[in-house]
């Protein structure tokens, strides 16, 4: 099923297309934010300084990390972690090949989708 036509083969109305497209954006723009959080939590937990720090900010147990993966609360938790730390944003952001500006981007995108 493409975007010019429904499933009956009758073209889609422009409103249609643009909720289509709309639809679309958000899930790639979620995606989008999931993955640089994702990142960020790997950068996090592979530094003992910055995994102790955020264990003792957030009071996430060490063995409640899989289990808050798919969490947009703990995912923008974590990108809320590294934005509060300019070093550490700007470290993470080197080491992921991201402008500075993505992990904030990310974080609004997630507390988007707790509303």
């Amino acid at each position: 099923m493409g975007q010019g036509r429904r499933p009956s083969g009758r073209p889609w109305s422009a409103t249609e297309r643009s909720a289509l497209s709309t639809e679309s954006e958000d899930r790639d723009a979620r995606e989008h934010a999931e993955t640089v959080a994702l990142k960020a939590l790997t950068f996090v937990l592979s530094d003992a300084g910055l995994r102790n720090r955020f264990i003792a900010v957030s009071g996430t147990a060490p063995g409640d990390f899989e289990s808050q993966i798919e969490n947009p609360d703990f995912l923008a938790g974590v990108l809320d972690f590294l934005l509060a730390n300019e070093p550490d944003l700007l470290a993470f952001c080197e080491a992921a090949q991201l402008d500075p500006e993505v992990p904030s981007k990310a974080h609004w995108a997630l507390v988007g989708l707790l509303e």
